[in-house]
């Protein structure tokens, strides 16, 4: 009798705990309420319990993916006010502002030297943890475990990152934690993004969100420049951060693809809107390299997929258009119409005697490469910065750590880190783009043809992005880099790109 008993003991034991914890949080809620009320304080803030309750029920009972892609969109949705430069942002930049950057930078917080997303990442691995310490199979109905050599890289990625760091303080460098998070962040992602979702099914919804967020971003630079020209009657140099061309380019190249890869009329003219939209704020952003990350992303997407009927039309009107190309450069080198608008976007990029932009960067490249000799197989440490050999701008009024974390990232990546530390550290993408690779020839269906090909764009631009510009120091490349690694993982198993367990 005692042992049948046991189970109802334990049982009503436990929703006694239950409902004592819950009118324990009913309470505080309540005198929380009051006491702001009381205090006088804004009676906005009123509603900050509530909400903070309602929050944590909804992290301790929803999937996991549910919020994790709730915080995905709001990372890659919500504007910044760190990156106006004073021009107009919404009433929700201030959000995005905690979720990027420092708390105690946002809000007067002493000691929170913690960003929101570093917060919020680490509360839901502490949810997914609980749930399989307690045997939870919320998150578990059709999940896809990762490729093992992945979780091996990241493993290795870590230890190059603190090699590096140890290099840089035995050689005299300060320690830099900014500079371990901006390349720890993608690994921290990483790890939610494989804990939180099941496989590729989940891919769609990242679509659409990355869709969305475009779509919203393309907006918000119309209305930048719009006001711009209202109240200074020119424009900015640009509306919003050099970050969010990323999730441009992703977006258009998803948009694309999704049409190649499982056509329908009825997506058309919703797909030509949206491209509209997204094309917009391209414009109006005034990002050259968002042009270039296209480009690549689509170039290596053609080189990718099998010769297909339209690919071969493709190839064929190439063969005879490059040499119409060449002369239409060739007149519009030096031309300023709008007629060669992608002419001079390209000589831009490519010609440092035409634009100053380009200049500085040649000459920031040699710089590197100079203060390169001086430590070039162990590396000066991530603490380290490169030398001016040769003088260049001082660009330290917008950017101070210009010569600490270098607009060409993989460069300055290779001077700080060494052979052992940048192979750890930058292995990692050229292996997702490889599993991403396999799994698109070996996919069954249009779908997980899709998710490879996403991966594929999505690492390429994020090396376009540390090649041409800061790289790991915007949110979106961590954010773009760890999606990649994820699903990228999980699709090579799911497509039997990758045996299931450890490989022989």
């Amino acid at each position: 009798m005692s042992a049948s008993a046991q189970p109802h003991t334990s049982s009503h034991t436990r929703d006694r705990l239950v409902d004592a914890a819950y009118y324990a949080a009913v309470g505080a809620v309540g005198v929380a309420t009051v006491g702001l009320l009381v205090v006088g304080a804004n009676p906005a803030l009123a509603v900050v319990p509530v909400g903070g309750i309602a929050f944590a029920i909804f992290l301790a009972r929803a999937p996991l993916r549910w919020s994790t892609s709730g915080l995905l969109f709001l990372m890659l949705a919500l504007d910044e006010t760190l990156e106006s430069y004073g021009q107009f942002r919404t009433p929700f930049a201030k959000l995005g502002d905690l979720l990027h950057y420092r708390i105690d930078s946002t809000i007067p917080i002493p000691g929170a030297s913690v960003s929101g997303m570093e917060l919020l990442v680490v509360v839901l691995l502490i949810v997914r943890a609980h749930r399989a310490a307690t045997g939870s199979r919320l998150d578990e109905t059709g999940r896809v475990e990762p490729a093992r050599i992945v979780r091996d890289l990241l493993v290795l990625t870590v230890v190059g990152v603190l090699y590096a760091e140890v290099v840089g303080l035995a050689q005299g460098w300060a320690a830099v934690p900014w500079k371990l998070r901006n390349l720890l962040h993608p690994l921290l992602l990483a790890a939610l993004f494989v804990a939180a979702y099941r496989g590729p099914t989940d891919a769609v919804a990242i679509g659409r969100i990355v869709v969305f967020a475009a779509c919203a971003k393309g907006i918000l630079a119309h209305v930048v420049q719009r006001i711009a020209r209202a109240e200074t009657g020119g424009m900015y140099n640009s509306a919003i951060s050099h970050g969010d061309s990323m999730i441009f380019a992703v977006a258009v190249f998803l948009i694309i693809l999704r049409y190649l890869e499982k056509p329908d009329r009825r997506l058309l003219l919703p797909s030509c809107g949206m491209l509209g939209l997204i094309f917009l704020g391209c414009i109006e952003n005034d990002r050259r390299l968002v042009w270039v990350m296209i480009a690549m992303a689509c170039v290596v997407a053609y080189l990718v997929r099998p010769l297909q009927g339209w690919q071969r039309v493709v190839t064929r009107v190439l063969v005879v258009a490059i040499p119409l190309a060449l002369v239409y450069m060739a007149v519009g080198w030096n031309s300023q119409s709008r007629l060669f608008f992608p002419v001079q976007t390209l000589r831009g990029v490519a010609d440092t005697s035409h634009d100053t932009s380009a200049y500085w960067r040649e000459v920031e490249i040699w710089n590197i490469a100079t203060s390169m000799r001086q430590n070039s197989v162990v590396g000066m440490g991530l603490g380290g910065e490169y030398t001016e050999t040769m003088y260049n701008d001082d660009i330290s009024s917008l950017y101070k750590e210009y010569r600490e974390w270098p607009h060409n990232t993989v460069l300055g990546l290779l001077m700080m880190m060494g052979l052992f530390g940048f192979t750890a550290q930058w292995v990692l993408l050229p292996a997702s783009l490889f599993l991403a690779a396999r799994s698109y020839r070996m996919a069954g269906s249009p779908d997980d043809r899709l998710v490879a090909m996403g991966c594929i764009a999505s690492v390429v631009i994020c090396l376009v992005m540390a090649w041409g510009d800061t790289g790991a120091h915007y949110p979106q490349y961590k954010i773009f880099a760890a999606l990649a690694v994820a699903f990228s993982a999980k699709l090579a198993v799911a497509t039997g790109a990758w045996p299931r367990g450890r490989p022989a």
